[in-house]
């Protein structure tokens, strides 16, 4: 819509730039001539208007070729240059001039993650439990759910992936960060400052998948990771 309504301004500017010029042209050079034929002829004073339309009637039909040259030529090439622009819009590419707008996610990208989703609720009720507000159970019934679902998940993620630690060393051992470390491996957090190698404690010991094997997808929509369940008397 931008660019369509870009499009006529700009051609509607061309035309009335060429009537303008025209018209000028027009009036200024027929007024010449009657000041050059007769030196007593002037604006000054009472029918101003008519003293220029009856300058331009005289001279056009005096000198037809004056009025073609100067009055019918600007029109004509603005009309032209306006034509030219509008062709030349209309067959530009509609993404060249319109915004692009943000790809969306492939679906074949997010299908490993979804399918595994919806192993982690097939197995643990992983979703169901997510999505249920729990301010009003217990501890004790809340906990008693998350053993059942840490018991699926457990199963889902260990039957289809094999996860091991980065670091083997327990949770709060002291280990040392070598100078050459990846920081995609280690995070450091804390009082950090100045050059490794650091001493630290290991807060968490991080996760790796090694090895992943998903069930091969049979077709249909994978963002349905859990099917409503209907039972039939």
């Amino acid at each position: 819509m931008k660019t369509s309504s870009g499009r006529g301004a700009l051609i509607s500017t061309l035309l009335i730039f060429g009537f303008v010029l025209a018209a000028a042209n027009a009036t200024g050079l027929s007024l010449l001539i009657e000041h050059l034929e007769n030196p007593d002829f002037t604006l000054v004073g009472a029918g101003f208007t008519s003293k220029i339309a009856n300058a331009v009637s005289e001279i056009s039909g005096r000198f037809p070729g004056y009025f073609a040259l100067f009055f019918i030529a600007p029109i004509a090439l603005f009309a032209l240059a306006a034509f030219f622009v509008g062709l030349r819009r209309e067959s530009t590419p509609a993404t060249a001039i319109e915004e692009t707008a943000p790809a969306a996610p492939s679906g074949d990208r997010l299908a490993p993650a979804l399918q595994l989703l919806g192993l982690l609720q097939q197995e643990g009720r992983l979703i169901d439990f997510v999505e249920e507000e729990i301010d009003g159970y217990s501890d004790d019934q809340v906990g008693a759910a998350a053993r059942t679902i840490h018991s699926g998940c457990r199963k889902a993620l260990h039957e289809r992936m094999q996860i091991s630690r980065l670091n083997d060393a327990e949770d709060g051992a002291s280990v040392e960060i070598a100078s050459d470390y990846d920081p995609n491996l280690v995070r450091l957090t804390g009082n950090v400052h100045g050059e490794p190698p650091f001493r630290g404690t290991l807060e968490h010991g991080g996760w790796r998948v090694s090895a992943l094997k998903l069930p091969e997808l049979t077709g249909g929509d994978p963002s349905i990771i859990a099917p409503a369940e209907v039972e039939i008397p």
